[in-house]
């Protein structure tokens, strides 16, 4: 009894040490890793690449020009920085950067009917409502 309660606790001495040593490696590699990602920049797409990957316009929805998208923001004309017409859940939608602050989007009138083949509740596993038409 005695012989195998010395074997097991040298191999629960073994264990231990190389798990301790295995783990610190771990961790070691985590705060290289940690330390790497402060000064390494991320990897940044180029414009041409960025849109490549985007959908395409479904130009026959676009119900909103981008003086009405402009105005219904209550920014003035000089204010805006940037605006495009993207697509959003099959939606065309104007996003408008103001020079400061956040960019606000501009979607169809609220009697319009979304005819999108994706809801957007799938994305978050929340049920889809639908408005009734007038």
């Amino acid at each position: 009894m005695g012989d195998l309660k010395k074997r097991l606790r040298r191999w629960l001495y073994l264990a231990h040490r190389w798990l301790g040593i295995l783990t610190g490696l771990l961790f070691a590699t985590w705060f290289v890793s940690g330390v790497v990602m402060m000064y390494v920049g991320f990897p940044r797409l180029t414009d041409a690449e960025r849109r490549a990957g985007l959908p395409p316009i479904a130009w026959d929805r676009v119900a909103v020009e981008p003086e009405a998208a402009l105005a219904r923001t209550g920014l003035a004309r000089g204010a805006v920085r940037r605006l495009e017409l993207a697509m959003l859940d099959a939606e065309p939608v104007w996003r408008l950067t103001p020079g400061r602050g956040r960019t606000a989007r501009s979607r169809p009138p609220t009697g319009a009917r979304s005819t999108s083949s994706r809801p957007s509740g799938r994305w978050r596993r929340q049920p889809t409502t639908r408005r009734p038409s007038p």
